[in-house]
């Protein structure tokens, strides 16, 4: 099997890109000594993703339908903004929650700390549901 340029083009702009920066992330996250398990990391891949398509619309527009043909760039822009909202809620709020959580048992805290459902929760409830919608409208 050959790769041609348009094939690889569209693997390093949806696949290779976002998955890099993801696995960067977590590395970092890693390497920090943060919880790997939030719904932001997610959300960072997502937002690579629409950030790049929202660059270059053309990569998808052979798999888009004809109604949503010319639009492919401005939709990605419209879930790019959206995901980066969803990743400030989810790093400026739910992190802060989840690594008081973590980090109780480091401190010597004899209370028995609860973890934070609803908060994280949100924030993997956020981000399917920019999945769900971007799939919904993309597939239509």
């Amino acid at each position: 099997m050959e790769l041609s340029f348009s094939t690889f083009k569209w693997l390093l702009e949806t696949v290779i890109v976002p998955g890099s920066a993801f696995l960067l992330n977590v590395g970092f996250r890693y390497d920090r000594g943060i919880p790997i398990s939030s719904g932001s990391d997610l959300v960072l891949l997502l937002i690579v993703y629409s950030g790049s398509i929202a660059v270059d619309p053309a990569i998808l527009q052979g798999l888009t339908s004809p109604e949503l043909r010319d639009d492919v760039g401005t939709i990605h822009f419209a879930f790019l903004i959206a995901t980066i909202l969803c990743w400030f809620i989810s790093v400026a709020f739910v992190e802060k929650r989840l690594n008081d959580y973590y980090k109780a048992p480091l401190t010597g805290a004899t209370e028995v700390a609860v973890f934070p459902y609803f908060s994280w929760l949100m924030t993997w409830s956020l981000s399917l549901t920019i999945v769900v919608v971007y799939l919904f409208v993309i597939g239509s």
